[in-house]
Parts: structure tokens; sequence; C-alpha cells
């Protein structure tokens, strides 16, 4: 049989395209590009205004342009089969059009086993199971050439044969200076949907030879391959390209160059990893062309950074960059404080100089603060197409944290200063962890204020989108601006509260109120956003289920992750068990609002228990107000900045008596107590402990822990295992490449890494516990603490040693749920500390854990609480 002639299609799977549907917004026109037309009557019927058509990639070039707004492609698996493609849809593209991409990566686990296994011939196997595909970093690139914008929305997932080939990979990833959880999570992603837009259309060029030469110190010369010297937006303007290997610093590169780049007016300094795609190099053409000539010495421009905002009372983050998958998106900014050093240009015979005593990190922050302090000028941050194809895994290296330390101490009368980064202040330069910085993603205008959070951006565009009747898209603007934000290392240790967004649902709730029918009330409606077999949380909802009076669980299904597992109802209905349970159908945010109004008006509830996650304000613009049932907010755990806290006819509740005094303090009302509960399944019997000669076990959802940074969990097993000498077990969910990436951490540094034990889920956590080997010591998640965990553990016996990394600071301070303060920790160093004093006074600590336990936490205590708090 011969083989089919032509390009294979990508036929994307069914996971794939419920991704691309859940991620699709509104919209005029939507053209499908080979995507089954499923996913077309889907998107029409959540918005039912607008149109569709469908064609096959053959017919891009020839077919009449139909000025879509959205546009779904599927790419052809063999990357020659794309020529034309992308640069044809644009002709089909609207001004403004969003572009999504399904495209297979060929660079995941299952590919990788073919290459293994040297079956690799089978063109009609090629698609996103087996051959053929893209890596993320091509398929960006031929997108950027072709003026399409990228970055990832999100991806299916792959999963390793097997815990040992995922644990080879991170060893071979070390071992070529490659950071392990950048390959495994690249390795992870089988399909990719990609969003991407044209920023940079119309915007002016400058035809004819570069009047810059390009510098790139060289460290990784297949980086540069790949990259700088690949790049399309370079050899469009034949631009002289300067390579330095060897070099000690950027100012050794840039001085070792100078003679080469004699002939050109200005230099483009660069990392080896920046790729320019088409169109750069004329556009910084014209860029160069605007300076007045009395301005070329003193000019200093970069491409992404922190610039002084617009009315000069703060910063914000300004230029243009794809960062490794993420899009960072922002204006320009006229007045720069700080540049990253991906790329610089200066004139060839600049005054500003590279301090070589900052080494590779921060010396363009240098250099802007230098400009501005000492040059009385301000560099600029300009907008310009370029892809930073990075490796690096978002830790910030022992070396930054030296540099920063000698920026400030260069710097000293400036104050804080803010970079990408993190702030470069006092507390960073002293940290001896510092927080990783973000992935380069738009991220909200925000600030902290007290208990509160302000997102000020957020909350312009809200009151924009209200004020022309679009609440579906002010919904999603509330939703993504908290999801972006609370969880972010300068706000997740401090405010509770988002009253300015509050405000916002006071105005959509009244908008959408439906008052409930006359006649008498009952049952108890528990609401939640997402319900997990292993959390806190989910358990106390699950208690209060059984406490209060005919209750119904209601889950939101904001993220639509449920509906996406045809298991996980089936599972969730056992565990909330007798209770019923219901998902509301997938929708848009006032669709799923509307839903659950009906069900509202159809149950007549007494009360309203509120369980929903931080950025869910469903429940809240759904419920009734005025004469409605009885409302009670049950403050989350995990207390970060959540919606809802601050709206009138709600009763705040919280699980612990040091928060319910905070919470009391900042919001000026009395806060209930609703101590949490576990049934009590008894004590353990330890053997004696002597010294270092025990375990350590810890559990949590994966949500709780860190994949990278300086408190991954891979770093507080490596340190755990450095002050005991026997194992350390893990309760709860791990995927084999989490895996594979601690125990490849504890083989770096000599540890053995079979120490590392994860069990999964368990049926009990307690009797878990209860007959785990010789554990001694329960280590409580970090950096995200899990208080119902701790209290199983102290009810079983075990010290419990616990994050408290807060400063002083009330919420993060809160150690009342647990029997021994002294065992909190902040730093690695502290953590083996704290292990320690729980080993050296075991059987002390045992016993104050179990008092702990049967004082504050036993059933008639919680039982006569729900009922006071819910009524009944």
């Amino acid at each position: 049989m011969n083989p089919p002639a032509g390009p294979v299609p990508h036929a994307p799977s069914a996971e794939a395209l419920g991704l691309c549907a859940a991620r699709l917004p509104a919209g005029r026109s939507l053209l499908l590009v080979d995507v089954d037309t499923r996913l077309a009557e889907a998107w029409q019927a959540r918005h039912p205004d607008g149109r569709w058509q469908r064609l096959d990639a053959a017919e891009i070039v020839s077919a009449p342009a139909c000025a879509a707004d959205l546009v779904v492609l599927a790419l052809p698996a063999q990357p020659a089969a794309c020529t034309g493609l992308l640069a044809g849809l644009a002709r089909h593209a609207a001004p403004g059009a969003q572009l999504f991409v399904l495209a297979p990566n060929a660079a995941h686990w299952s590919q990788l086993e073919r290459t293994l296994s040297a079956d690799l011939d089978d063109e009609r196997a090629a698609g996103p199971h087996h051959g053929g595909g893209w890596s993320y970093a091509a398929l960006y690139r031929r997108l950027m050439d072709e003026g399409w914008m990228p970055e990832l929305l999100d991806a299916t997932r792959d999963e390793p044969p097997s815990g040992a080939l995922a644990e080879a990979v991170a060893a071979l990833a070390a071992s070529l200076r490659m950071p392990p959880l950048t390959a495994l999570r690249n390795l992870g992603q089988r399909e990719l949907l990609v969003k991407a837009e044209r920023r940079f259309d119309g915007q002016p060029v400058r035809a004819g030879r570069a009047r810059f030469a390009v510098v790139v110190p060289v460290t990784r010369p297949r980086q540069l391959q790949l990259n700088v010297l690949q790049s399309p937006g370079l050899r469009e303007v034949d631009a002289e390209i300067v390579t330095c290997e060897g070099a000690a610093s950027p100012a050794a590169a840039l001085a070792a160059s100078a003679a080469r780049c004699a002939d050109a007016d200005w230099v483009l300094l660069c990392h080896q990893d920046v790729y320019f795609p088409s169109g750069f190099g004329a556009r910084l053409g014209a860029v160069l062309d605007a300076i007045p000539p009395a301005e070329r010495r003193t000019t200093l421009l970069g491409f992404a950074g922190i610039a002084v905002n617009d009315s000069a009372d703060g910063t914000r983050p300004a230029g243009f960059v794809i960062d490794r998958q993420h899009r960072f998106d922002h204006p320009e900014g006229a007045r720069a404080l700080s540049i990253d050093e991906l790329a610089i240009v200066v004139a060839r015979d600049s005054v500003h100089t590279i301090d070589p005593a900052l080494g590779w990190h921060l010396w363009a922050t240098d250099l802007c603060l230098t400009a501005v302090c000492t040059h009385r000028v301000f560099p600029r941050i300009v907008r310009l197409p370029l892809f930073h194809n990075s490796l690096n895994d978002y830790r910030l290296p022992e070396e930054f944290k030296a540099s920063a330390r000698v920026l400030r101490a260069k710097h000293a009368g400036f104050g804080p200063i803010p970079t990408l980064c993190g702030t470069i202040d006092a507390a960073f330069c002293g940290a001896a962890d510092s927080a990783p910085p973000p992935p380069a993603d738009e991220t909200p205008d925000a600030r902290a204020e007290g208990a509160n959070l302000m997102l000020d951006g957020v909350d312009r565009k809200v009151h924009e989108l209200l004020a022309r009747g679009e609440d579906d898209a002010a919904l999603a603007q509330i939703i993504a601006g908290v999801h972006r934000t609370y969880t972010r290392p300068e706000y997740a240790a401090g405010p509770l509260y988002v009253p300015q967004l509050d405000r916002h649902l006071e105005t959509l709730a009244a908008r959408h109120a439906r008052a409930l029918p006359p006649g008498p009330r009952r049952g108890t409606l528990l609401i939640a956003t997402e319900l997990y077999e292993l959390g806190g949380h989910s358990r106390v909802l699950a208690d209060v289920a059984r406490v209060v009076d005919h209750p119904l669980v209601v889950v939101t299904d904001l993220f639509e992750r449920t509906a996406q597992d045809p298991d996980a109802t089936a599972r969730l209905e056992r565990q909330f068990a007798p209770a019923p349970f219901v998902v509301l159908p997938p929708g848009t945010p006032l669709q799923k609002v509307q839903n659950l109004q009906r069900l509202i008006e159809a149950m007549r509830p007494a009360a309203i228990g509120h369980f929903a996650h931080h950025q869910d304000p469903l429940p809240f613009v759904a419920a009734p107000r005025a004469g409605g049932p009885r409302q009670v907010l049950v403050h989350h755990g995990d207390h970060n900045a959540g919606l809802g806290h601050t709206l009138p006819g709600l009763r705040h509740v919280d699980c612990s008596g040091a928060m319910q005094q905070h919470c009391s303090s900042h919001l000026g009302v009395e806060a209930e107590l609703l101590p949490l509960f576990v049934e009590d399944l008894g004590m353990r019997r330890f053997a004696a402990v002597v010294g270092p000669d025990c375990s350590v076990v810890t559990s949590g959802h994966p949500a709780k822990f860190r994949r990278d940074g300086p408190l991954a969990l891979q770093a507080l097993v490596c340190s755990a295992l450095q002050a005991v000498r026997g194992s350390f077990f893990h309760i709860g969910p791990l995927d084999d490449a989490w895996i594979a990436a601690v125990r490849a951490q504890l083989r770096q540094h000599g540890l053995d890494p079979a120490r590392f034990v994860p069990l999964g889920l368990v049926p009990s956590l307690w009797q878990t516990l209860r007959d785990l080997g010789d554990a001694a010591v329960y280590l409580g998640s970090a950096p995200t603490g899990g208080g119902r965990a701790a209290i199983e553990a102290q009810g079983c016996g075990y010290p419990v040693v616990f994050h408290d990394a807060h400063d002083g600071h009330a919420v993060l301070g809160n150690t009342s749920v647990y029997a021994s303060p002294t065992l909190g920790w902040a730093t690695l160093p502290e953590l083996q500390q704290a292990i320690g004093r729980a080993v050296d006074g075991h059987a002390e600590l045992s016993r104050a854990a179990r008092a702990h336990y049967e004082e504050s936490y036993s059933r008639p205590v919680f039982e006569a609480a729900v009922r006071r708090i819910f009524g009944g």
C-alpha cells in the first residue's frame, strides 16, 4: 500500500478541543481551519449571535477573505507543510483578531519513548500521540516570523512511561547544565494550545542595511545557533553579529568587540538565547532613525522592564517580549528605571558604561539608575517583537542575589529598586531564600493597603465594562484579576480582602437579582468552586454537610476542570454522600450565575454556606440579598486575598481563633469561630525516638507545594533528609515528573533518592500516619499550610513542624492550630533546626500534640458551632 499523498493532518484530541472550547471568548465571527465543526457548534451555543465557517488549510490562499475576529487552526504535524499557511491567515483576520493554534508537541514523553526504541519512520502515526509535531520554541519562531505574537494558554498532559525514565531524564538534563524542571515541564506537554495576535502591523520600518552591530556573549554555542544566528530579523538588515566566547562579564564582552563594531552607529548587546523574528531589524532601524543626533550618546534602549507610570506616582511593567512560553505585553516606557538584560541598545560611543562589579545580573538596571542619577536622562523601553528562548526554570541563582546586594549598596540613596524579578530592598538582599520571579505574564496593577488588596487597573477596567453593559466580560475580568494576583509573593502574606471588586459584585448582584418565591424555606445550600478528595477546605465542607439540615452541595466549576474529568463527579458524590451533589454545567460566568439562581429558586434554602475559592465571584452575584436566606462565608484556610468578605449581609466565619480575632478587627464585625474537627482514630504508639534515626512525613494537595523556587518540594525534602537518617514519606498525589525532580535533587546532593517515598492518595491520613513505619515527625505542607492535616497529625500524636515565614505578620503568624509554636520555621536551615528540636523532645511534644487535639477539636464542640452558625 502506498503512503497517503500530501501532509499528514493533525487531528486534535477531544481533550485539546475541550481546552480550546473553554478558552474561546465571545466574538462576531469564528473561522475554523482543519478543525472539527463541533467546536464551532459548542461556541455558537454559548454565543448565539456569533457566526462561523470552516476552511481546509489548502483553501486559505484562494478562499474569499472573511474578516474573522476569532480563528482556530489545527496546525499540520509537519512544519514543512505550513509554508504560506500562517501568512495567508492574516488575510482572513479582522483587525485585533485572536488566533488559537492547536499543535502537537514533538518533544513529549511518548515521542521520547519512540526515539529510544528507534521507531520513528511511520508517517501515518504522526500526530499528538506519535511522531511528528512542533517544539514550542519552533512554533513560536514560525508564528512570530509571520507576524503572530504567541503565548501558551494551555496544554494536554503527557506522563512519563515510568518514574525511572523521568529520573533519568532529570539527571541527563542536569548533566547538560539544563534545569531538570525545564526539561520535565516541556516533556509533559502533549498538545499545545497557543493564542496569538498581530501586535506590530503598521509599525514604522526602515529599509536598508542596519546601522547597528550585534554583540553576543557566548557560553552555550547551540543556543546561539538556534536563536541569534538563525534570526531573520537580523539577516533582513545584514546586521553584523559579533560573538564573544569566554567573556568574564557583559562589560568585558562589549570591550572585546569594540573594534569589530567600529563601522556601526549603535550596538545591540543581547543574550545568546534571544531570537529576533522577521521585521525586527527594520523596525529597530526606524526607532534609531527617529533619535536626534544630539541625544544619541545618552540614549539607552531596552525591550522589557519597569518604568515610571503615566501619573508619576508609581511604576509599571513596560515593553514587549515573548519570554519562554509567556507573553510580556505592555506599553512602551519613556522613563525606565529597570531594564531586563536580555537585550539593550546603546550608541557605539555611549556615555553609558557597564559596571563589571554587577557580573551577569542587574547590570542593565544599574545602567538605568546611573543614567537617571548621574547623566540626568531617562532610558526608554520600546516595543519590538523578540523571543527570549531561555532554558531558565524561573529560579533566581545565588549570583543574582550577590548582584542585588552590589546594586543596592551602589544606589543606597535610591530606596527600593523595582525590577521584573522583584523589588531590591533590605528584605530581598538579606533573605536567605529569595522568591523566584513570576513568569513574564501580564499582571494587574496591584498594591496592598493593610488588609486590602487594591487592584486599581482591574477596578478601572471592570468599571468601564459595567458602564457598557458588558457584565460577562466584567465578571471574567474580576476572576482574572484576583487569580493572577492573590498568590503573588508580595501579596500572599498580607491582604485578605478585595473591597474595590466587592463593590462591583454588589452592582452585578443588583442588576441580576431574582427574588425568591414566597413560601417556606428549608435546607442548607453549600457552594464551592472546586472540591478535592484531598484537602482541608473540602473536608470541612463535607463535615458541615453531615451536620446541617437537608444539605445540597453545589460546585460552580469556575475553571471547568470538574467537567473535563468524567470520573470526578462520581468520586465526589461518593465522598459527600448522603448529601446530594450538583456541578454547574459549562458556560460563561453569567450563564453559571443564572444556573445557580435557578437552583436557589428551586431549592428555597433556609441557609447558604459560601465555601468558594478566593477568585470566584459567582455565588455572591447569584445569591439573593434582602429578605433572602441566612448567608455564611467560611474564610478559606489559605488566608489569601479573596472576594466577598466586605459584602454586607454575610456572616464571616474563621476556622481558628487567631484569624477570628484578626478578621473581626479589620472588618468591624464579630466574626464567628468554626473549630475544625477530625474524627478521633486514636494515638500512635511511637517507639523510642533516638536522635536522627527516624523518618519524617508530609501530606497535601500539589497546590500546597511549589515545583520550583527556593521552597520547592525537592528543596524541602533534601533539607529534611539531611536532618534525619530515615525516609521522607509524602502522602498525596504527585506526578512522575515531580517525583523525578525530587530524586534528581537528592542525587545531586549525594543522598539516596530511594529515601523519598511517595505514597499517593490514601483512604485515611490519620490511619496512614498511625501505621507508618518509623515516621516520628510531621512536616506541614509548605509554603501553603494545611490546618486540618496538622490537626489529624497532632491527634495521632505527631509533633508538627510548620512553615511560619511571617515576620510578625498577623495572618501568616496564625499559629493557634499548632500545639508547639516553637516548631515553626522560615528558612531551610531553620527547618532542619526545627526537625532537630522535634526529635530531641519527641515524647513530651507528642503528648502536647495529642492534648491540643483533645481540647480544641472534638465532635461535640464542632457540631454545636455548626448549628449556631448555620441555624437549625
